[in-house]
């Protein structure tokens, strides 16, 4: 079996003899591009590595950080991981690139095609498994602000919250085992499409890709907002005067966030329309390198700006409004003393249920 490559200085073409039959293959990427993607991926991995070490320093010095705190800054952490794989592994292709585009002028070996294709293969692998990384977070972040919501007292019957909460969990469950699937396949079949083994087909595959996450993102994002927005038009009806723009500040921002989390999540999607570009237009691979990477680390930062706001504002300012309600009560002019043991009464009676879903919403 006679398995070597061929430059033809003419065409600019690579050819590869498999089995006594000449296989035409896409051209390698310049010298210029492989050192544009080797600094893009070194100077990129520094800052995941630096947000890594950052993420699990916090939680080796908090230890009573609670669980699902624990768990959003550990899917962060594993964003970051697998996008850092990712990166790791297109800078040993754009490595063996480099050797193979130096030192040879016309008849490469085929054992340094193989293993360039096989990174790349790698590289998809990571970059498009972090798309379900991401819709998955965000389904969290949706999970945890639902349930922040229903124990505000928020007009959010109980069966409407399991509902609601069932339907988030399964769409994101549903949607990340077929994008898995598809991501799997995708990899598997990489090496034998670039060698012409296989038709390509892996377009077919992008396609519903990025439709499913499109979708989740928006998806999640809507559900997200109009809660939000329920929710400010219940403070701002029920809060008191002096508190109603207090009240309403961890919301407004946490909601402001959740905004800039969508943006950042589709910033994949810019970046997916100059991977389609690269093939005519070679150097908006660059771009794409680029914007992949800067998205992923807008998203994580993001993120991470999220936990104070999601996690303890919004707790303690439901807390502050409930103090506030039930002073209020107490100072109120013109009601004798049993009538306030009889609103206090009537007011522990009405917020029990909410207490009880607050408290257990700060043990988790």
């Amino acid at each position: 079996m006679n398995s070597s490559y061929v430059v033809n200085s003419t065409t600019s073409q690579y050819y590869m003899f498999y089995n006594n039959k000449t296989v035409i293959l896409e051209a390698l990427d310049t010298l210029p591009i492989n050192i544009l993607s080797i600094v893009n991926t070194v100077g990129f991995s520094l800052f995941y590595i630096a947000m890594i070490i950052f993420i699990f320093i916090f939680l080796h010095r908090n230890k009573d950080v609670k669980k699902n705190q624990k768990i959003i800054l550990s899917l962060v952490a594993f964003l970051l991981i697998i996008q850092t794989l990712g990166m790791t592994s297109r800078g040993i292709y754009d490595i063996i690139n480099i050797v193979i585009i130096s030192q040879y002028s016309s008849e490469v070996p085929f054992q340094l095609i193989i293993p360039l294709y096989v990174f790349a293969s790698f590289e998809a692998f990571f970059i498009f498994a972090n798309l379900i990384v991401i819709f998955i977070i965000m389904a969290f972040v949706a999970l945890v602000f639902i349930d922040t919501v229903y124990a505000a007292g928020m007009k959010l019957s109980k069966k409407q919250h399991e509902m609601i909460t069932f339907l988030v969990s399964l769409t994101a469950f549903i949607f990340s085992i077929i994008t898995f699937l598809i991501v799997l396949v995708t990899a598997i079949t990489y090496v034998l499409t670039k060698i012409k083994i296989v038709e390509d087909f892996k377009t077919y595959l992008y396609i519903p890709e990025f439709i499913i996450y499109v979708f989740m993102v928006l998806f999640l994002t809507v559900i997200v907002n109009i809660i939000a927005i329920n929710l400010l038009i219940t403070i701002r009806k029920n809060a008191l005067p002096e508190n109603k723009s207090a009240s309403q500040k961890p919301f407004i921002k946490t909601l402001i966030l959740t905004i800039v989390m969508t943006c950042t999540a589709l910033l994949q999607i810019v970046a997916a329309g100059f991977s389609v570009g690269m093939f005519s237009l070679p150097p908006l691979k660059i771009v794409y390198y680029f914007v992949n990477a800067l998205s992923i680390f807008l998203f994580a930062l993001v993120t991470l700006l999220l936990y104070h706001p999601l996690f303890i504002d919004i707790i303690e300012q439901l807390r502050e409004n409930k103090m506030l309600e039930t002073k209020k009560l107490e100072t109120k002019e013109m009601v004798t003393i049993e009538s306030i043991d009889n609103l206090k009464k009537n007011s522990s009676r009405s917020s029990t249920s909410s207490e009880q879903e607050l408290e257990k919403l700060e043990k988790v």
